[in-house]
C-alpha cells in the first residue's frame, strides 16, 4: 500500500458524521479509498489490500492489510475515530507478523500498535 492510503483514510474518518452504519462506512471507504494499479519498484499489479471495519457506537475501526511478497511479512494500515478523534498508523513492522497484534478493526478501535512519540 503506498503512503496516500494514509492520508486519505485520515481525510475519511475525518469527514465521517458523528454517527455512521456499517453499510454507510463501508460505501464512504469504497468512494475515498484510492485504487491500486502498478507497483512502480516491481512493474506488477499491486494486491489489493483487506479491508475490515468494526463499529462500537458512534467509534469506528478499519484496517486495511496486504501480504508482501517480497519479505513474506504484513503491511498493516489502521485508522479509527475514538471519542471524536482521529488517528491513522502503521504498527511496526515486527508487532503484526502472524501469532503476534492482528491487523483488524478491532485492533485499530482499541488504538493497539501505536509507537509512542
Amino acid at each position: 500500500m503506498t503512503a496516500c492510503f494514509d492520508l486519505t483514510l485520515q481525510s475519511a474518518l475525518t469527514a465521517l458524521p458523528a454517527s455512521v452504519a456499517k453499510d454507510d462506512l463501508l460505501a464512504r471507504l469504497a468512494r475515498s479509498m484510492p485504487t491500486l494499479s502498478v507497483n512502480p519498484d516491481r512493474n506488477v499489479p499491486w494486491q489489493p489490500p483487506v479491508q475490515d471495519v468494526a463499529l462500537r457506537g458512534d467509534d469506528v475501526g478499519v484496517a486495511y492489510q496486504v501480504s508482501d511478497r517480497s519479505t513474506g511479512g504484513i503491511d498493516c494500515l489502521l485508522g479509527s475515530r475514538v471519542q471524536g478523534g482521529t488517528l491513522v498508523w502503521r504498527p511496526a513492522f515486527e508487532k503484526i507478523q502472524p501469532g503476534q497484534l492482528p491487523c483488524t478493526a478491532q485492533t485499530a478501535l482499541g488504538r493497539q500498535g501505536m509507537t509512542p512519540r
